[in-house]
């Protein structure tokens, strides 16, 4: 079986951008807007922005120059799942099962969930962070795990 490459989505890319973007410059101006007076106060309520936007913005810039480079998001290899979205390499022989699972509360779609065999961690795939049919991509990944990782386990 050949190499399968999955790119990251830019629309998810971009959307992200926005959201990011808007959300801090509208918090900030009513912030600035509402604490004029007492910018001590304004600093403290800014805390959670100056919280939230370090722990979103490492992946975002891997996404983004991900993006600008053309790395695939994803590569499904006969001899192991390279994943760039978290940066890390997965042996088929180190994957118990990959399963579909809706998102969590009210977020729409789902993500591909890859589990470990070693201390049942759950890596999380978002289908909308990359270019694809998720079905496709879902079917993919579990064709390549269980020819592979049968393979990897008798060798």
């Amino acid at each position: 079986m050949k190499d399968i490459e999955y790119s990251f989505s830019k629309k998810s890319l971009i959307l992200t951008s926005l959201i990011l973007i808007s959300v801090s410059v509208v918090f900030s101006f009513l912030i600035l807007k509402t604490y004029k007076d007492n910018l001590t106060i304004a600093a403290i309520f800014s805390i959670p922005i100056l919280i939230i936007l370090p722990l979103t913005l490492p992946k975002y810039f891997r996404f983004f120059y991900c993006i600008l480079i053309n790395k695939p998001a994803i590569i499904i290899r006969k001899d192991k799942l390279i994943d760039n979205m978290n940066n890390r390499d997965y042996n088929w022989q180190e994957i118990k099962r990959i399963e579909y699972r809706p998102n969590k509360g009210k977020a729409f779609g789902g993500h591909s969930a890859i589990v470990l065999k070693n201390a049942n961690t759950v890596i999380e795939i978002p289908h909308n962070a990359i270019q694809c049919n998720p079905t496709k991509f879902l079917d993919d990944l579990i064709l390549y795990h269980k020819k592979y990782s049968v393979i990897s386990d008798a060798l």
